[in-house]
């Protein structure tokens, strides 16, 4: 690979990894705003769902910005999205903190797209497959993050200066983009989409697949709900329900992202062994499993466990539906219908902190919530076998 090339990829993983820091950093913070600005579960679960409403809106009406001039796009929403975790810090209250919320979740979105579409040109342009590494990097930016932050924490740190630390983490793939700039045109176009009609997201290759995206969008609406709830609420059910110190209650989101890293890597090595079925099979049993015992557990230790396992157990699913979308969805629709999934996929991110807040504080805290969790995830198992025996049966592309 040329020093150019090298250099565009590196860019782009650090890119991914400096996203995961802030993410990191910001589950370990919540406990910190919420006492800051005097904020009830409920309200900081409604606060909480601007991230989403923005990233949603922002996917939807800006995407197609973005895969205008992709490589643009991508060094002006590094800096947009720095900006806007500076913003954060000026949050005075409910309304504020919302607000800044929203813009940050409208950055989020869409260099989410920006960094797919990229990492996609980068592929076709160099010949090599990036997804998996990109995708991998994220959790690691996560892990080095949480515990990190959970010490500046304890040592009483200002949030405006931890704020300013995670946006700096930025500027390093921001300036290596730019200077790569003038090689990045060797990196090929998106292609386009054949229609984007209503009627694009009805030709499948199989029949009954449309029957199935449905369930398979449904899935990863869930699991999403699921892993968001662990990311942004474990930290503070810690800390504020096992009486924990804010640098232990920080691990809980770094082993969790750990895990999940491992569990990917490991379904990408042997992907073969680790089929759609067992992932689906255990990951939705387990999770139900650990979200339960979690709701009744005393030991920050047991804690710490049940979220490491349930990241294992978690992590191939949603590449998982992902890869079963891109098998029996036919080429000509391929990407509409994965743009299509991914951006309402942000359902499960906007949803999960209304519900984990609003069941917190109506009914008997967080156990509660981790409780109601559990039946979610065996609603997930149920429809994992709905479609094993119907629409999985009917479709050519493999077993569920």
């Amino acid at each position: 690979m040329k020093h150019s090339e090298r250099a565009i990829v590196l860019s782009l993983l650090l890119s991914y990894f400096s996203w995961g820091v802030f993410w990191g950093a910001w589950g370990v913070l919540l406990p910190q705003f919420k006492y800051d600005l005097a904020l009830s579960d409920a309200a900081l679960g409604y606060a909480l769902t601007g991230i989403s409403i923005g990233a949603i809106a922002a996917m939807v009406l800006g995407g197609r910005l973005v895969k205008t001039s992709p490589a643009k796009a991508l060094m002006v929403l590094l800096c947009a999205f720095a900006c806007a975790v500076l913003l954060l810090g000026n949050a005075s209250g409910f309304a504020s903190l919302a607000g800044f919320l929203v813009v940050l979740g409208m950055m989020s979105g869409l260099l989410d797209i920006a960094l797919n579409v990229n990492v996609s040109n980068a592929e076709k342009a160099f010949g090599r497959s990036l997804f998996q590494r990109a995708h991998g990097v994220f959790p690691l930016g996560v892990i080095l993050a949480a515990p990190i932050v959970g010490v500046a924490r304890d040592m009483n740190i200002y949030t405006d200066i931890i704020l300013f630390v995670v946006a700096a983490f930025m500027v390093p793939p921001l300036a290596l983009f730019y200077a790569s700039s003038r090689h990045v045109s060797a990196m090929s176009r998106e292609e386009t989409s054949a229609s984007n009609d209503g009627q694009a997201l009805l030709r499948w290759s199989v029949p009954g697949a449309f029957a199935g995206i449905s369930g398979i969008f449904a899935l990863i609406v869930i699991f999403l709900f699921l892993e968001n709830a662990v990311e942004q609420w474990s930290t503070l059910f810690v800390e504020q329900n096992l009486n924990s110190t804010a640098t232990v209650a920080s691990l809980t989101p770094s082993l969790y992202m750990a895990a999940i890293f491992v569990g990917r890597m490991a379904a990408d090595r042997w992907e073969h062994v680790i089929t759609i079925e067992r992932t689906l099979h255990w990951g939705t049993i387990g999770t139900a499993a650990g979200f339960t015992l979690m709701a009744f557990s005393t030991s920050i230790y047991l804690t710490l466990a049940l979220a490491a396992i349930m990241g294992l157990l978690v992590a191939p699913i949603v590449p998982s539906l992902y890869s079963w979308i891109s098998t029996n969805v036919a080429d000509d629709r391929r990407t509409t219908v994965l743009s299509f999934v991914t951006t309402l996929s942000y359902l499960g991110y906007l949803l999960s902190p209304v519900f984990v807040g609003s069941v917190a504080s109506h009914a008997f805290g967080l156990r509660t919530a981790w409780f109601a969790l559990g039946l979610v995830a065996l609603v997930a198992y149920v429809l994992s076998r709905i479609l094993r025996n119907t629409i999985m049966s009917r479709t050519g592309g493999g077993t569920l």
